[in-house]
């Protein structure tokens, strides 16, 4: 039996690191189109436009919990660092979506 085929049967994550990696990335990317298509459906078409604010922060935890994840996924030690940074980063983007969600609801 190889080795190969025996650290593959003792695995308990059904995903290797760098895929949990990418599907953090993907859930954080959907996270942040749900935020501006919701923003388009709930803006006031005759007020001063100041929900589209919301879509600077969202930017910004996409950018500092993709681009971290998706660069630490090349180096095989740094790689747990990785899958936890991109986890924050889809902790903080979901966060993000429920306050606008909120935010939005008590304006409206």
């Amino acid at each position: 039996m190889s080795s190969c085929h025996r650290s593959a049967s003792r695995r308990i994550w059904p995903w290797s690191t760098r895929e949990a990696i990418q599907v953090a990335v993907a859930i954080q990317v959907l996270l942040w189109f749900g935020v501006f298509f919701y923003t388009a459906e709930h803006t006031n078409p005759k007020g001063d436009g100041m929900e589209w604010v919301g879509i600077m922060p969202t930017s910004f935890v996409l950018a500092i919990g993709t681009l971290p994840g998706l660069r630490l996924r090349n180096s095989a030690r740094l790689l747990p660092l990785g899958v936890l940074l991109a986890c924050i980063g889809v902790v903080l983007s979901i966060a993000f979506f429920f306050e606008i969600i909120r935010e939005t609801e008590l304006g409206g």
